[in-house]
């Protein structure tokens, strides 16, 4: 025998190490193991033995999996060894609490056992060696997974959280992890792996490679409940955790699934008394506020600094980045705000999170994009000032329904208030004119300043000039359009024959929508409602369809505008740029979703591009960005924050881009503040303006959201919100940046692609234009004030 002890390291051989551990000479067997190369004892099946009882003696699972994964052909007893080194070591960097459980060694409790021959193996328990009892559900321990998979997925679109009460034999487990269910934007299914045996556990570590960003132990939407704590770790998950969601379908997988059902309804029943004490909580706090307290703390001198909580969701494309500008509005004008979002994609908002959120924030108003107070039930308490700013005309906004459940602290911010009081019977004290806002940044912004006495329209309060080194010329694509709105129109028609046009209105729908499609094909287009409205109309007529009520009319009608004609409108201008950039060898890059699925621009797809920061460097690298939606481009978003972020934009030409401003600037000139509808308009304007005044209400039909839409009150709206002042055009600059078709487009390219200089030119004019009166705190302070004068005026309201 090879004297061990006295080998120098620089000679060890494989076989030096199995004498070493045959020995017990453990700190010799450790030098020994540091000297050869895993390669070398990979080779060597001895050697390798020993070598993986010595790593595991010190838990070195990365250095067993390391060594394991050299062997070419591993046998099966290496294979299970190998399965447990690679689990185990991800369960230490990834699931450190479900480690020291998992650690203990096997008490041979169970085997592994085949079912059938053939079929993979499965887990045998051995409690009754006579009577060992299998843990497959089925002769194939993979088809009894996969019959689970879909049992417990039904439907899979919802996503429902899992409990899986018992690990069984892992199957289940490693299905669930690598076969996801497709939900909504980037939702995440929840699944909790509840197992109180940590030798079962184990054990399936050993027969599965649960590893990986598609194994369970990676990703974070699994919960490990493991070992003899198992009930204390659900317990704080669910309970500490109050946006983690419960597990809704359970499947029983072992003798402890009884046990382990009745904890979690135990937990769940623990979570209903707790929101109720929150809702009791929260309910006596709001009613013992003092009405005039409320004034004082929308007022310029707040007893404290007031707060505001703002609802959103992380599954939103736009949303949540408007939130979060909206919270940085509120704290520059000297509020605390706090964003209540997500924190994962399989995190979600019960109603027990929003409770629990008021009682420890107490805020003084809530706030949250497109959605009312009485969607959330009775979780707002009705004291509480609620202020829904309304975005998008959504179906559960638009009507009259919606209008009747506003209450008198309900506020609701909107760039229209006029149609919603008008058409929706919206209270017209609770509408706040509010325009789309600018994100705030840039060195000369003043982030410093705050106080809830910020002056309204203050021009050196909020600047949004990007900063001097962000206008460097660096550019990237010579084009780029960003937008969602990528579905192809005759998928979309399709979807909502099949989905949301009433059975009895489908031929009608259909027609519509075949006359829209070829419109545009034909080279028409159709930029306002109006024009959808008296295309829905002449194909009623032409086609005998009957009466209909002004609900389904316009339910109908917003069909053909959104998501039809919107899309229509914007592709066919974002075809006439990819006919340019193919036939000039101009670049171009188009970002959202799903324009890889779009036949026509699927080359120029660019994937998604984040609201922020990676938003407004793209907008600032690109030459020529562009502005293609039918609506005032000075009201859209996009627009806005690109030219605040440094870009510049060529513009579809629309027609209330030029007429609206004609309209202000009548109203200014001619007119006092109160006259504010088209009526007292005509009865105040001094003849020998009135035809000045028809030539401008007759080509105001472009900006109707509906056929009763005022537009004089519409533009007065627009005055009260900043977006539309005295000035030659909405946009310096904007006639010398618009195009109506590919022709002029073309020259507009051609003109600009080269001069960065032109192009800083009137970017410059277009931004200083809107700094100042379109920023989110410029806005929210208007908001503030007012709330505390509708607060003021209903003191006991």
């Amino acid at each position: 025998m090879t004297d061990t002890a006295t080998c120098p390291m620089g000679d060890a051989t494989p076989a030096n190490l199995v004498e070493a551990v045959a020995a017990g000479q453990v700190d010799q067997a450790q030098a020994l193991l540091k000297a050869l190369p895993d390669d070398r004892l990979a080779r060597h099946a001895e050697a390798r033995a020993a070598a993986v009882k010595l790593h595991l003696l010190h838990d070195r699972w990365d250095r067993v999996a390391a060594l394991l994964n050299r062997v070419p052909d591993l046998d099966p007893a290496g294979a299970l060894t190998l399965n447990l080194a690679r689990n185990m070591a991800a369960v230490r960097e990834h699931r450190p609490a479900a480690y020291p459980p998992l650690r203990v060694a096997a008490t041979g409790r169970y085997r592994f056992a085949n079912t059938a021959p053939g079929k993979a193996p499965t887990i045998a328990d051995m409690s009754n060696p006579a009577r060992p009892l299998l843990l497959s559900a089925g002769p194939d321990p993979v088809e009894a997974a996969r019959g689970a998979v879909v049992q417990i997925q039904a439907p899979p679109h919802l996503g429902a959280p899992v409990g899986l009460l018992g690990i069984g034999d892992g199957y289940l487990l490693n299905l669930l992890a690598r076969n996801p269910p497709a939900l909504f934007m980037d939702q995440a299914q929840t699944v909790h792996v509840i197992e109180p045996d940590a030798e079962l556990a184990r054990m399936c570590m050993m027969l599965h490679d649960y590893t990986g960003p598609l194994g369970p132990i990676e990703q974070d939407r699994f919960q490990w409940h493991v070992g003899p704590e198992w009930k204390q770790t659900l317990r704080e998950a669910l309970l500490t955790d109050l946006s983690l969601p419960a597990p809704l379908r359970q499947a029983s997988q072992g003798s402890a699934s009884r046990e382990i059902a009745a904890e979690i309804d135990a937990v769940l029943a623990e979570l209903a008394r707790r929101e109720d004490a929150w809702k009791q909580e929260n309910e006596a706090y709001y009613a013992s506020i003092d009405p005039s307290q409320w004034i004082r703390m929308f007022g310029d001198s707040p007893p404290r600094k007031p707060r505001v909580l703002l609802l959103t969701t992380r599954f939103s494309t736009v949303l949540q980045y408007a939130t979060r500008d909206a919270a940085e509005g509120f704290r520059r004008i000297g509020w605390e705000a706090r964003v209540l979002i997500e924190k994962s994609a399989h995190h979600r908002h019960f109603s027990h999170t929003i409770r629990a959120e008021l009682a420890d924030f107490k805020p003084d108003l809530v706030f949250q994009i497109d959605h009312q107070r009485h969607e959330q039930g009775d979780m707002i308490p009705a004291e509480l000032p609620f202020a829904c700013w309304v975005q998008d005309l959504l179906p559960h906004l638009t009507s009259r329904e919606a209008g009747a459940k506003v209450g008198k602290r309900d506020f609701v911010l909107a760039f229209n208030t006029p149609s919603f009081i008008e058409d929706y019977d919206y209270p017209t004290r609770q509408c706040i004119d509010m325009p789309m806002m600018l994100t705030l940044g840039g060195e000369d912004d003043t982030s410093s300043r705050s106080g809830p006495g910020l002056t309204v329209g203050q021009p050196e309060g909020d600047r949004v000039r990007p900063r001097s080194d962000l206008l460097e010329l660096t550019h990237g694509e010579d084009f780029a359009y960003v937008s969602n709105v990528s579905q192809r129109p005759q998928v979309a028609a399709e979807q909502l024959l099949g989905t949301r046009v009433p059975p009895e209105h489908r031929e009608l729908m259909h027609t519509c929508f075949d006359e829209l499609i070829a419109h545009y094909q034909a080279g028409g287009s159709y930029p306002s409602h109006q024009d959808i409205y008296q295309l829905f109309d002449r194909v009623r007529e032409r086609t005998n369809a009957g009466p209909m009520d002004e609900r389904t009319h316009t339910l109908l009608t917003q069909m053909l505008w959104n998501p039809m004609n919107i899309a229509l409108y914007r592709q066919q201008a974002l075809g006439w740029v990819v006919e340019l950039a193919r036939e000039r060898g101009w670049s171009l890059g188009i970002y959202g979703r799903g324009w890889e699925d779009h036949p026509e621009f699927r080359p120029f797809a660019r994937g998604v591009v984040e609201h922020g920061p990676a938003l407004a460097a793209l907008t600032r690298r690109t030459r020529i960005n562009l502005n293609l939606e039918p609506y005032p481009c000075f009201t859209h978003h996009r627009l806005l924050d690109g030219l605040t972020a440094g870009g510049f934009f060529l513009v579809r030409r629309h027609p209330a881009n030029a007429l609206l401003q004609k309209l202000c600037n009548f109203l200014e000139d001619h007119l006092p503040p109160e006259v504010d509808s088209t009526s007292s308009a005509r009865q105040a304007t001094p003849s020998e303006h009135r035809a000045e005044l028809e030539t401008l209400l007759a080509g105001a039909s472009c900006i109707s959201l509906s056929k009763r839409d005022d537009p004089v009150k519409q533009v007065r709206c627009w005055q009260r919100a900043g977006v539309l002042v005295r000035q030659e055009e909405s946009l310096p600059g904007l006639e010398a940046v618009s195009f109506d078709d590919r022709a002029s487009l073309a020259g507009l390219v051609e003109r600009y692609l080269d001069d960065p200089d032109a192009r800083q030119e009137i970017a410059a004019r277009q931004r200083a234009s809107i700094e100042g009166r379109l920023t989110f705190p410029v806005a929210i302070a208007r908001v503030v004030k007012a709330i505390g004068e509708r607060l003021g005026d209903g003191v006991s309201g």
